[in-house]
């Protein structure tokens, strides 16, 4: 078995991921000002990954980068 760009690209990106995603898990639960932007960057990377991370990485942005979420956030920070 041989390692493939295609391989090794989706491993990084699944890696990153995970990095993100444990960085901006406790920021979101103490409301950091960076926590939320984390998260979206989290479901941006996510949205890559097709199947998998396509659901996760839309609701993170429905939730996160919508207006009107947007906004609650910012109020309870």
């Amino acid at each position: 078995m041989q390692w493939t760009p295609a391989g090794g690209a989706a491993w990084t990106l699944l890696a990153l991921r995970l990095a993100l995603a444990a960085a901006a898990g406790p920021a979101l639960r103490e409301r950091t000002a960076w926590g939320q932007r984390m998260a979206v960057a989290a479901g941006v990377v996510a949205l890559t990954q097709f199947s998998i991370g396509l659901v996760p990485g839309a609701y993170t942005l429905v939730k996160l980068a919508g207006r009107r979420n947007a906004a609650l956030y910012e109020e309870l920070a």
